[in-house]
């Protein structure tokens, strides 16, 4: 890891077994709790690329919680990365396979990425982004085995975005283009008793805000999906 003009740059390392926990003094749930399986909060653009999380990992988060970034303030890169057999969960809100929460007018671009066998489990949950109330640019993205569910029937849960306007009195306009996207075997809805590591057997149902491909689009927001494919039981 290391900066260059201006931009901190994660690359080029493998993480197996990994377990992370947040935990706060006696038991507290925190509003402004970050988890990520690299950077839990970054406010300087970022860019991870070649980087892989595998072998029954685990984060265990709160507030905003992201298999590799909790919070994206500014904007980032994830390219030629992958995570493998791993589960990610939090008690309280935002969590993503890759990042749970990105900032209004901020950008979260994914190229060249993979993820199979991971489980997520929140409130607002996506298999890319959790929540968001900036974009996503997501290209030849391959999942497999990826199974995202909320816990709470007013909940949001989709494969690349639980929630694209996050905040509802401000509608920001944000958009998420996607191009060459394969999905196999995924799965996300709602079940109030799921635990992470039984998503797979889970009884996951379709509620209001849950879908396929976006769980929740803004009134500001604009999607564009290109070139997506579905296979498998879904």
């Amino acid at each position: 890891a290391g900066r260059k003009d201006g931009t901190l740059e994660v690359k080029k390392c493998s993480l197996a077994s990994m377990k992370i926990t947040l935990e706060m003094d006696n038991g507290k749930q925190y509003n402004n709790a970050y988890t990520g399986g690299i950077i839990g909060f970054h406010e300087i653009p970022l860019t991870i690329s070649e980087v892989v999380i595998e072998s029954n990992s685990a984060i265990n988060g709160q507030q905003f919680t992201g298999g590799f970034v909790g919070y994206s303030a500014v904007d980032v890169t994830i390219r030629d990365c992958r995570e493998e057999n791993i589960n990610i969960k939090t008690d309280m809100n935002w969590i993503g396979g890759f990042i749970g929460y990105v900032n209004p007018n901020r950008t979260a671009t994914f190229q060249n990425c993979q993820e199979e066998n991971v489980n997520i489990l929140g409130r607002y949950t996506g298999g890319l982004v959790g929540a968001m109330d900036g974009s996503i640019k997501a290209s030849n993205i391959e999942f497999f085995n990826v199974i995202g569910v909320t816990y709470n029937d007013k909940g949001y849960a989709a494969l690349l975005v639980g929630n694209t306007e996050n905040n509802a009195t401000n509608k920001y306009s944000n958009k998420v283009n996607g191009y060459n996207l394969l999905a196999k075997n995924c799965k996300f809805g709602y079940n109030s008793k799921a635990k992470v590591e039984e998503l797979s057997t889970a009884n996951i149902q379709q509620i209001d805000t849950s879908g396929f491909w976006i769980g929740k689009v803004g009134v500001n927001g604009k999607i564009n999906l290109v070139a997506v494919a579905v296979q498998g039981d879904v």
